[in-house]
């Protein structure tokens, strides 16, 4: 069951391409000796002339290893899995676009983006599939029988069904249909806001109902923090992070605390309020969205 966290900052994510060999001083045939060849991406990326599986540098990595898959030129095996934004077969074509591909369900339009899986979506499948994320984090058309149970912020169906739009997530109590959303498409089912992050994703938001509270209040019941989010305050199971841990989501970090960044890294700060200036170090500082609150710097 994929997990949620109260609502991201933004936080960023790393992609690692497949190198052949991490030491271009010792790669004898890369006439540059600059760049690793990286077997699988249709470059030349140590300039010798070599691209992927004819590049020696590569005689070792188990997409060259073979070539007797007919439309495959890398790999023994077909596309494995038609939505995972990977080149499972090594051979320069990914997901839908892989001939593999063709009859494969999550192919059945090319139109199903993750700009398409809201429940306001038009539908971008054929008739008999439904676009959503899929466990990848991927959009994909799937049988819509997934959406046949389950209603908007309730229990998920006996099979983790849930309606058109939403998905089903684990609030750390409970199996819940949580409506899609994000940054650029904030809209959420009533009377929900969009103000959960999902574990494993940044590209797609959740949205949920929580308690409505002001800072340094006791609107929040025993465990839980207020803290903000994109469209307010709400209550949210208190974290423990100190003034200066590292934060991914707000409730990261402990109560009183807010956690901010520069688009890279995001850190727990001092929460106040700028009528008061009460931190106990530096001065309140106003935030934009937030007044009167601030945080200490």
């Amino acid at each position: 069951m994929r997990n949620l966290k109260l609502v991201v900052v933004a936080i960023f994510a790393l992609a690692f391409a497949v190198a052949c060999d991490d030491d271009s001083s010792n790669n004898s045939n890369n006439v540059n000796n600059n760049n690793p060849e990286i077997c699988n991406d249709g470059l030349d990326n140590d300039g010798d002339g070599a691209i992927d599986c004819n590049d020696m540098d590569c005689d070792t990595y188990a997409g060259c290893n073979t070539t007797n898959n007919v439309n495959n030129t890398n790999n023994v095996t077909t596309e494995t899995d038609c939505s995972n934004g990977v080149d499972d077969d090594g051979d320069g074509a990914i997901d839908c676009a892989d001939s593999d591909c063709d009859n494969d369900i999550a192919c059945a339009t090319n139109q199903c983006t993750l700009a398409t899986i809201f429940y306001d979506s038009a539908d971008t499948c054929d008739d008999g599939f439904v676009c959503t994320m899929n466990d990848s984090y991927q959009a994909a058309c799937v049988d819509d029988a997934i959406t046949a149970g389950g209603e908007f912020y309730a229990a998920c169906g006996t099979n983790g069904e849930c309606p058109m739009g939403s998905g089903c997530f684990n609030d750390g109590t409970s199996n819940l249909c949580m409506p899609f959303c994000s940054e650029t498409h904030t809209t959420c089912p009533t009377p929900g806001s969009c103000i959960y992050g999902i574990q494993g994703t940044t590209e797609v938001n959740l949205c949920g109902i929580v308690t409505a509270c002001e800072p340094f209040g006791t609107d929040c019941d025993t465990g839980e923090a207020c803290y903000a989010s994109s469209t307010g305050w709400g209550c949210a199971p208190a974290g423990a992070g100190a003034v200066g841990s590292t934060c991914a989501a707000v409730n990261d970090c402990a109560p009183d605390l807010i956690c901010l960044g520069d688009g890279t890294t995001y850190a727990c700060a001092e929460l106040c309020d700028t009528a008061n200036d009460q931190c106990s170090t530096g001065t309140c500082q106003a935030l934009s969205g937030l007044e009167p609150y601030g945080a200490c710097q």
